[in-house]
C-alpha cells in the first residue's frame, strides 16, 4: 500500500526573518555580556582587564585572529589565557562587538583604541569604520586624536586626521580655540605646526594660540614651555611692536628676528586692519598670513582672496571668472582708491 503526498514549502515572511535575526542578535549579545559558552580568557592592557570569550566567534572576526587561535602555541589551546598588554580594553571591546554582533559603531572616546586594535588584528571592517569616523569628527576631537597619534609616533593615524575636514584650511583656525588645543602635548603641538593648513593662519594667531597653550591654569605665561615650540613659529607678517615684545622676552632667535626684519615692508604692514570704503560704508579686512601674503575680505558680501602686489602702491586680487579688483594703498594712509 503506497501513499503519495505533496509537500509545499512556503517562504517565510520578512517579519519572521527579521524576528529571527533580532532573536539571534539578542542571544549573541547575552553570550557576550555574561561570557556564556566562553572558552578563552583575554587579559588586556597594563591592568590585565579580563574578557571571557568564545574562541570560535573571536576567530571569525579576521584571518589574523583565526591564525592566532588555531596555532600550535598556547593561544591555540582551549581555556587559554592570552596576554594583550599593548591594547586598551575599549579597543578589544570594539573587536568583540564586531565578532559577536557585526557592530562597527565606535564611540568617539574609544575611536583611537578601536583603530589600534582593529589594525593589530586586521579587522578591516572595523578599521575602515574608524577611519570613516575620523573623517567626520569635530575639530575638538580631531585635535585630541592628532595628539594621541603624535605621542604614539603613528604616521598613518596622523595623516588620516590631517586629511579630515576639521583640519582643512577653512576650518583650521577653529582648532586654535578648541578646548583640546591647550591640552596638546609638546609632540602634538609640534606636529600640528607642521600641517600645511597652518599656512592659512596669520603668524600672530599662531603665536597667541601657543602663548595660551604655554600658560598655566591661572593664565600666567610659562616662557620655558613656550620655548619648546617657539623656533617653529612663523615671524613673517608680525608687527614691529609684537616682534619687539618677543625679542624682549627672548622668545625668538636672532635669525628669526633678521628673517622678520628682512621681510618687513612698511607699506605692506600698513594694509593690515579693517578699512571702511565707499558711500555705503563697505568694510574690508586685511590680514597678513604666516607666509607673508596679504589676505583680504569684504565683510558684507563675503568676497575675499589674496592680494598680490602689482606696481607701486597698487595691489590686485583675482575674484575668479576673469574678474579682478585693484586696491591702492599708501603707507599709513589706508585705502585711497578701489577699482573693479
Amino acid at each position: 500500500l503506497f501513499f503519495f503526498c505533496t509537500i509545499v514549502m512556503q517562504p517565510s515572511s520578512g517579519s519572521e526573518t527579521e524576528c529571527s535575526c533580532s532573536d539571534r542578535s539578542a542571544r549573541l549579545a547575552r553570550f557576550l555580556s555574561n561570557a556564556q559558552f566562553a572558552d578563552t580568557t583575554l587579559l588586556v592592557g597594563p591592568d590585565r582587564r579580563q574578557f571571557r570569550v568564545a574562541r570560535i566567534l573571536l576567530a571569525s572576526a579576521s584571518d589574523a585572529l583565526e591564525a592566532m587561535l588555531s596555532s600550535g602555541m598556547r593561544e591555540g589551546k582551549l581555556e587559554a589565557s592570552i596576554e594583550i598588554p599593548d591594547l586598551e580594553p575599549s579597543g578589544m571591546q570594539s573587536i568583540l562587538n564586531f565578532a559577536y554582533l557585526g557592530d562597527t559603531e565606535v564611540a568617539t572616546d574609544a575611536l583611537v583604541p578601536a583603530f589600534f586594535a582593529a589594525r593589530k588584528y586586521d579587522v578591516r571592517a572595523l578599521r575602515d569604520s574608524c577611519l570613516d569616523k575620523i573623517n567626520n569628527i569635530d575639530v575638538d576631537a580631531a585635535v585630541s586624536v592628532f595628539d594621541t597619534a603624535a605621542c604614539n609616533g603613528d604616521e598613518e593615524l596622523k595623516l588620516a586626521v590631517a586629511a579630515c575636514p576639521a583640519f582643512c584650511p577653512d576650518s583650521i583656525e577653529k582648532a586654535l580655540s578648541a578646548a583640546s588645543f591647550n591640552a596638546l602635548s609638546v609632540l602634538g603641538l609640534k606636529g600640528f605646526l607642521t600641517l600645511s593648513s597652518c599656512n592659512s593662519l596669520t603668524s600672530q594667531a599662531l603665536w597667541e594660540a601657543c602663548r595660551a597653550w604655554a600658560s598655566d591654569s591661572a593664565g600666567d605665561a610659562q616662557p620655558r614651555k613656550l620655548m619648546e615650540v617657539a623656533p617653529m613659529l612663523p615671524v613673517i607678517g608680525l608687527q614691529l611692536s609684537y616682534l619687539a615684545s618677543l625679542h624682549e622676552d627672548d622668545l625668538i632667535s636672532k635669525s628669526q628676528m633678521n628673517e622678520a626684519l628682512r621681510s618687513f615692508d612698511v607699506d605692506r604692514a600698513s594694509l593690515v586692519g579693517v578699512w571702511n570704503y565707499g558711500s555705503s560704508g563697505q568694510l574690508y579686512s586685511i590680514d597678513m598670513k604666516s607666509d607673508g601674503k596679504l589676505k583680504w575680505q569684504e565683510q558684507a558680501m563675503g568676497l575675499g582672496g589674496i592680494l598680490e602686489h602689482a606696481e607701486g602702491h597698487w595691489y590686485v586680487a583675482d575674484l575668479g571668472g576673469g574678474q579682478q579688483i585693484r586696491l591702492k594703498w599708501q603707507g599709513g594712509g589706508g585705502l585711497v582708491e578701489f577699482k573693479p
